[in-house]
């Protein structure tokens, strides 16, 4: 019964990614790119446990029960694991392509950027940086919302992949003790899921 729900969970929230992002990539892709992967069978086994807690945290913040302190912490702890899942899936495929370049989590991005004929280059990504070090609520919340944090305006996918980055980001650690996360987990968590499929079906 379990894995039936984590199944729908996943076909859920990839569903979401189709719709919104334009996203290609299907559920039997998926098996074969990612869960049937031979060489992703750790990234696989943190993904599986990770999608056991979302789901959890997501079921207990619609009942009320993680706005506190403590709920926000492991909110925060939860998504932190989620953007090294999208850091190695990308390395993965990037320490192939590129062995002897920089390997910092913007590097990465600006990679996956690339490879599916997105703008995030690297001026754009210091500018994000900046952004998140200075005011990192502030940044988020116009990530969320789609408000234009430069021109030309992101694209929602390229929104998705800079909330990723921010997470990774040292300044995610002010965060901990905010109302705010718990607020809009669901959003954050759908968020990232793009960037995973994104790099799923771009790279593999």
């Amino acid at each position: 019964k379990k894995v039936l729900e984590m199944a729908e969970f996943v076909e859920h929230k990839m569903n979401h990614y189709q719709t919104s992002r334009n996203g290609k990539l299907t559920m039997a892709e998926f098996k074969v790119k990612f869960l049937q992967n031979p060489g992703l069978i750790e990234l696989v086994f943190l993904f599986v446990f990770e999608l056991f807690h979302v789901k959890k945290l997501l079921s207990e913040n619609r009942q009320g029960l993680t706005q506190n302190v403590y709920g926000s912490m492991l909110m925060v702890q939860s998504i932190f694991t989620f953007s090294l899942l999208i850091d190695n899936i990308i390395k993965n495929k990037y320490n192939i392509q590129e062995p002897y370049k920089q390997q910092q989590f913007m590097d990465l991005l600006i990679f996956l950027s690339a490879k599916s004929n997105l703008k995030l280059d690297r001026s754009k990504m210091q500018e994000i940086n900046k952004k998140f070090t200075h005011d990192f609520h502030l940044t988020l919340d116009y990530l969320l919302h789609s408000h234009p944090v430069f021109k030309p305006k992101l694209q929602v996918i390229e929104e998705d992949i800079a909330i990723s980055y921010g997470f990774r980001n040292t300044a995610a650690h002010k965060i901990r003790d905010h109302p705010y996360i718990h607020l809009n987990f669901n959003e954050i968590v759908d968020r990232l899921f793009n960037v995973f499929f994104l790099a799923v079906e771009k790279l593999y």
